[in-house]
């Protein structure tokens, strides 16, 4: 019996471990990660960064604010590499929802594809 519609893995959130692994591989390259705070994403990077401090709090509910955790940002934006004016001059990890148009000035540098082949997340850089 299926209660959701985990049958796929785009409804499963299939990627979001890989690209959590990637950003903490990855973070101490750059001055800033910059990623979505969708799929529950800054749960995954506390969980598997071993980072269980109870003086760490999220509020889910509130859609208005991200959250940081030393130089990785989640932000209410699931393509930061639109922003990326706004941080000229620094080394930023951009992580980007598959769909984001992509920016004549950035470079992919990895992606993560589902089981079922559709990409999940792609992590960029821009000059």
């Amino acid at each position: 019996l299926i209660h959701q519609k985990g049958y796929k893995g785009f409804f499963r959130g299939e990627g979001n471990i890989e690209i959590s692994r990637y950003i903490l591989s990855q973070r101490n390259n750059y001055d800033l990660v910059l990623a979505p705070f969708e799929d529950n994403l800054p749960f995954y990077f506390l969980f598997f960064g071993n980072h269980f401090d109870r003086n760490i709090k999220i509020d889910i509910a509130d859609s208005s604010t991200g959250f940081q955790f030393q130089n990785v940002q989640y932000l209410r934006n699931s393509c930061p590499s639109h922003i990326s004016n706004q941080y000229v001059g620094k080394r930023v990890l951009y992580v980007d929802e598959p769909s984001c148009e992509i920016k004549a000035d950035a470079r992919e540098i990895y992606r993560v594809t589902r089981t079922d082949l559709t990409d999940a997340w792609v992590a960029r850089v821009v000059k």
